[in-house]
């Protein structure tokens, strides 16, 4: 149904507030009810009319209330039972809320090739010059190196161990080996990573 404006007599929606013509206040006629048609629909389908009934009886007796209405032209609590469970869901997705990808996503090594260089140098030199007796140490800091230059999913690893704590199985891997006449050499090696991967983490 339209309502027609008073000033300069152009027809316009029943739930506008202004003419679109001539920028004239529109008022809604007394006992109009605009949202019989909403009503009627909502008891079709199950809904509960009798907060709408109330809010056409006050129309009637009290006329139209912009207050009464939202921002899309419906009745104030529009969707809604006591108790706060409401009829229809509307899903709103907030984008600030949404989980974003890192720039730099992907799984990659990005240590260059001096930096690898000059580290495979240092660590060998390390465990030349103290004839093995420092090689955990010297595994280490390749270690570190290479852990922390690797990127899983975009995220970056670190490596919190260190030679000292390499040591003392390193000595005892030795000694299996030793005394198994190098049978417990096949094992030291799947150790070692597993030794590995045990202080190799995400970084927060």
């Amino acid at each position: 149904m339209n309502i027609q404006c008073k000033c300069c007599g152009n027809f316009l929606e029943y739930n506008v507030k202004f003419c679109r013509y001539c920028g004239t206040p529109v008022e809604q006629p007394i006992g109009f009810d605009p949202y019989a048609n909403q009503v009627q629909q909502q008891v079709t389908q199950g809904y509960d009319p009798n907060m709408y009934n109330q809010q056409a009886q006050q129309q009637a007796t009290q006329g139209y209330n912009s207050n009464m209405y939202n921002q899309y032209g419906q009745p104030q609590g529009y969707g809604q039972q006591q108790g706060g469970t409401s009829f229809q869901q509307n899903i709103y997705i907030d984008p600030n809320m949404m989980q974003q990808q890192p720039i730099n996503s992907g799984s990659r090594f990005d240590g260059s090739v001096l930096e690898t260089l000059l580290v495979s140098i240092a660590s060998s030199l390390i465990a030349g010059i103290t004839f093995g007796i420092a090689l955990p140490w010297a595994l280490c800091i390749m270690w570190n190196f290479i852990v922390s230059h690797v990127i899983i999913d975009g995220k970056r690893l670190y490596f919190d161990g260190n030679g000292a704590q390499l040591f003392g199985n390193w000595i005892k891997w030795l000694i299996l080996t030793f005394i198994t006449f190098g049978i417990y050499g096949f094992w030291v090696a799947p150790k070692l990573y597993n030794w590995v991967a045990k202080h190799t983490h995400f970084r927060s």
